[in-house]
């Protein structure tokens, strides 16, 4: 069985799914920034569910930052196999 393999793709996927969860994290922080610098320079605010021009979707980069986070879960499940497995073969093959 190849465990190397299962260890670096879990490892790859979840350096890749933090890196991204990172800048979808930056995206909400700053779109959080620049609705409070727009709200304040506002006198009237709209109550349509239209962003104002010039600032990303607020949604979308929560729903991405959620997803990544997902990426992170599952990809630490697949290492913690890995490791199980690596450790079974470890413990039969000194037997």
């Amino acid at each position: 069985m190849a465990v190397n393999p299962m260890l670096s793709s879990g490892a790859a996927s979840m350096v890749e799914a933090v890196r991204s969860a990172t800048s979808a994290a930056q995206e909400v922080a700053q779109n959080q920034v620049d609705q409070s610098l727009d709200s304040g320079a506002q006198t009237h605010v709209s109550s349509s569910s239209e962003t104002p021009s010039g600032i990303p979707d607020q949604a979308e980069a929560i729903v991405a930052l959620e997803q990544h986070s997902r990426q992170v879960q599952a990809s630490a499940k697949v290492v913690h196999s890995a490791d199980a497995v690596l450790g079974f073969l470890l413990d039969t093959s000194g037997a």
